[in-house]
This record gives C-alpha cells, structure tokens and sequence, in this order.
C-alpha cells in the first residue's frame, strides 16, 4: 500500500471507465472532498464506497491503529458526515464498540455522537460481564455431564484476535460440542434454567436457548457441525485447537486457521437469505492482522488459495496493516465497497418481488460482495461467472 500522489482526474483515466475518483468540480466542494478523502489510501483510491459513513465504518473495520489507517479517517471525517446515520450503521453492524476505539479521540467527531459512542461501550462492557457469566454457567453445567465444548465465532475471536474484548460486539455465544452429546447438554440446560426460546428445527444446531439476567438476555446456539458448507465437527476441530480458561473453566477454541475459515464461511458462504454483518469484516481483519505462524502465507495459499485470493477482496474495505497485506496479496478493484446482500428473499421473506429497488438489489448485487462470496479472481470475467452462480443460487431457492 502506499500514499496516491497523483491527481483525481489522473486516477480516474487510469481506472479505464470503472466507478473510480472523480475529477474535482469546484461547484461541488462537498463530492469533491469525499472522493478526496479516499484518495488518501490506496484501498479507496482503486474504488469507491456507497457513502462516506460506510467508508468510515470500513476504516474502524481493524482491531489495532496504524499510520494508513489513522490518515483514511482523518481525511474521511474531515468532510461533511451524517453521524446519527453513523451510529446506526455501527449499531447495525454490531462494529460500535471499534467505531469507539478509533473515531472517540478525533476532535472532529461532535460532542454528542462521542456521548452516544460512548454510552453504547458502556453498555457493551455490562454485557460483557452477563456474557462471560453465562459462558461460565454453561460450562458448570457441561462440566458435570463431562461433556467438552468448544467455543466459536465472537466468543472465541473476542478472545483469540481482539486486542480489547469491548471491541467485539456479539449478541448470542455459539458453541460446539460432540454430536452424541449435544442433546444432554441442551436438556441439562433447561433444567439449570435456560429457558427454550425456540421451537424450532435447525441442520447444524440444536434449538436456540436464552439466559436472562436483568436487563439483558444472552442467547446460547449448540452446534453438532461448525457450518452447512463447512461440516466440521468437534472431533475434527479439537485436534488442531487449543484450551484457554473462560473464569477458572477450561474450554476448547479452534485454531485461527479454523476460525479464518469458519467466519468467512458464514458471513460470505451462508445462503442468500441469511445475509451478514460488516463485523464478520472486521473478524476476518482481526484474524488477519494477528502475527502467528499458524497465518503463514505460504501454509494458507497450499490449502486454502481461493480463501487467500478472496480475502484481498476486504483491503479494499477495511485498511490492512502492511504485515497483514503480505498474506493476502495483490489487491484488485471493484464496486459497491462494503455493500452486503439486501434482496430477495433477504428482505421480502417469501414473497414476489414488489418493486424495482427489489429486483435490482436481487440481481443486481454489489460486485465487492459477489466477488466475495464466490471467491472471484480480478477481473469481468470471473465476476459474470460470480453473478452466473448467484442467479443459480436464486433459482435454487426458488424452486
């Protein structure tokens, strides 16, 4: 990565007619200082985010400040900013506890956008707390069964990649047990007083159960199988794991060569109708920027080359360090930065398409998450091969 020194107009003829930085307009002070703005690095010089608040929900998208990373938002939040849309946004993507992390010490953030990020970490923290008191409570409980669990997605990441477990915002605890056991657990759950919420079936987990404590209820998801299109279970996984103390209780985590795998498969791997968080962004960005043998690239692109190839797709979203840019490589360029599935039947359930706006989010997706979720190479190609299988999928579900 490195700092653009060329013009915006320069930029532009060299993007050969692709959504790029448009040329300065002195009519249009305010989109000319957005696009400026991600001239600052190399990320936002090669494409464009759908606004500057997605921008700068991409640039607090890592788990450590560096250089690169502080100028992008700088330059970012020097341009007019909608900050309740911000917040929102954060809250919605469950990224409030690291747009806290980055954006609180700025001078240009409002007073009030500060107190609101601010009262969300707080009530982060106290969630925290309920959290790890009921991750502790189950493993009481799945300690007398004798029965080993295995903690996944935010409960092991918050541990694993986040320097700062605040900065990990999660709303229910995902474990993995044997399959042989995951019955036991569940009913000896129930009876310690979580109550069954869910009636329903699922392929990879047992009924949802929810512990509530004051104001805050958790939910609990016991899996027999990691992920539909990942079906690793606590046999497969233990082996290449490790153990860590959760309160005084043993409990098994995957490796991070697991977990990379396992959060982008279900934040990018998942079924159309399921969408996904920006915060599985930021989790595959944490898991990246960690400095472990186990991440060496060389390992990674033996055994997972198209995972490595659509992980260069997120330094186009969130600003990697110059460390982590070494493990995945060349970055390439694309649209509708940051921009996740919304169409059918994301947001119309089971019923038809009923407007334009739906049609188009259906089949007319953003590149950036198309790319994504088929692990696309750069390219037009690719990606019409990548839209040729999202169409499939649609029919799929369809019929």
């Amino acid at each position: 990565a490195r700092h653009v020194d060329t013009s915006t107009r320069v930029r532009t003829r060299q993007l050969n007619g692709t959504r790029g930085l448009k040329a300065c307009r002195p009519c249009d002070a305010a989109r000319s200082s957005f696009w400026q703005a991600q001239d600052v690095c190399l990320y936002f010089a090669r494409v464009t985010a759908p606004s500057r608040e997605l921008a700068i929900l991409g640039a607090c998208a890592v788990p450590r400040r560096h250089p690169r990373q502080r100028a992008c938002l700088e330059s970012l939040l020097a341009g007019p900013v909608r900050w309740a849309d911000l917040v929102a946004l954060a809250v919605e993507e469950n990224l409030s506890g690291l747009a806290w992390h980055h954006l609180h010490d700025f001078t240009s953030l409002p007073a009030g956008t500060r107190d609101e990020l601010t009262g969300l970490r707080l009530r982060q923290r106290a969630l925290i707390r309920v959290q790890e008191e009921t991750i502790a409570r189950l493993l009481d409980v799945a300690g007398r069964l004798g029965v080993e669990v295995m903690l996944l997605k935010g409960a092991a990441l918050r541990r694993q990649v986040y320097p700062d477990p605040e900065m990990r915002v999660m709303r229910d605890i995902d474990v993995l047990t044997p399959e042989a056991d995951g019955r036991r657990l569940y009913d000896a759950l129930v009876d310690a007083g979580f109550a069954a919420i869910d009636s329903g079936t699922h392929p990879i987990h047992h009924p949802v159960l929810a512990w509530q404590q004051g104001l805050f209820g958790v939910g609990v998801e016991i899996h027999w199988v990691a992920h539909r299109r990942w079906p690793m279970r606590f046999e497969d996984l233990a082996p290449r794991g490790s153990r860590i103390d959760v309160m005084g209780r043993p409990v098994w985590v995957p490796s991070l060569t697991d977990l990379l795998r396992h959060v982008f498969m279900h934040a990018f791997g998942s079924d159309v109708w399921l969408g996904s968080r920006l915060v599985a962004v930021a989790d595959l960005v944490a898991i990246l920027e960690t400095r472990s043998p186990a991440l060496d690239p060389g390992l990674l692109r033996r055994r997972d080359r198209a995972l490595v190839r659509a992980l260069s797709w997120l330094t186009l979203f969130a600003p990697l360090s110059d460390e982590a840019l070494v493990r995945v490589g060349r970055v390439g360029r694309s649209s509708g930065i940051g921009e996740s599935y919304t169409g059918w039947p994301l947001e119309t359930g089971a019923r038809p398409l009923r407007s334009w706006r739906h049609f188009r989010a259906t089949f007319a997706p953003s590149p950036w998450w198309l790319r994504l979720r088929y692990w696309a190479r750069p390219g037009i190609l690719p990606l019409a091969w990548a839209w040729v299988r999202h169409v499939y999928d649609l029919f799929w579900v369809w019929w």
